[in-house]
């Protein structure tokens, strides 16, 4: 085995110094920390999360407080993961839903229950996400009794789900579900962009468990055509047939459960 050669071994330490160097100026600029050691960053980031978890719980505490409500001892399985993800939110819309969430898991009344999966729902939520199950509970689930399984069957069209999107206020177009040619001509990398956004949206809330597509097919009728032969009648079935349907979409029981877990609990 030969003699390491000093120089070629003082380059790689230099390259990797270099290289790390390099890593800890990325990640003081992501971070918003430039010029700042990784262990200032990372125990700057902690903090923060403690903050964040620390205002959650105090708002979820005054949530109940304000409608005359001790809180009760909220499962383990529930509480841990909310209070992970609930640190990592800045946003003020979500974290006043992780508060929700979390003032009614902690309602002795359990209105609105709060099961184990719906921290890890919330956490794939962005705040138009968010704003937008609402809107689409509020515009959509009102005509209904939201507390009844009824309102698993409140249906609405695709261009139902796209007035939501636009009275949330998540399309730059004012009205998404009313769309002309003049529009498209003017407008259209601008409609385009926002009708793409609201169909990842949909597909987002689908693959929660929140939303699902429902396919509703009419009656057919069969009408064989008869006609006269030498020596009596034909019968002719036709070989094809039109089908009409209609895709439209629906709160699951899930979605209608978590979307009430999510508001402040009823006083």
């Amino acid at each position: 085995m030969g003699v390491p050669d000093p120089v070629t071994t003082g380059v790689a330490l230099a390259g990797a110094l270099q290289v790390a160097k390099q890593a800890q100026e990325f990640i003081a600029a992501a971070s918003g920390h430039p010029g700042e050691s990784l262990g200032t960053i990372l125990g700057n980031i902690t903090h923060r999360r403690i903050e964040n978890a620390t205002g959650i719980l105090s708002g979820a505490h005054l949530t109940l407080l304000n409608i005359g409500i001790t809180a009760k001892e909220i499962p383990l399985n529930i509480l841990h993961p909310a209070l992970e993800a609930a640190s990592l939110q800045e946003d003020d819309v979500l974290k006043e839903t992780w508060a929700n969430l979390l003032a009614n898991a902690a309602d002795p009344r359990q209105r609105s229950k709060v099961v184990p999966s719906f921290p890890a729902i919330l956490k794939e939520l962005s705040p138009p996400d968010a704003k937008l199950a609402q809107s689409l509970y509020q515009s959509r689930l009102n005509a209904t009794d939201p507390s009844s399984s009824r309102g698993t069957e409140a249906r609405f069209s695709y261009s139902q789900f796209l007035g939501s999107y636009s009275a949330a206020g998540l399309s730059r177009w004012p009205r998404l579900e009313i769309i002309t040619y003049g529009d498209m001509d003017k407008h259209g990398d601008l409609i385009k962009t926002d009708l793409q956004a609201a169909e990842a949206a949909k597909d987002l809330l689908i693959r929660c468990g929140l939303l699902q597509n429902v396919v509703s097919i009419k009656p057919v009728k069969i009408a064989a055509k008869t006609s006269q032969v030498p020596g009596g009648t034909r019968t002719e079935i036709p070989q094809a047939i039109n089908v009409e349907h209609a895709t439209n979409l629906r709160f699951t029981q899930l979605g209608l459960d978590f979307v009430r877990a999510c508001q402040p609990p009823p006083k």
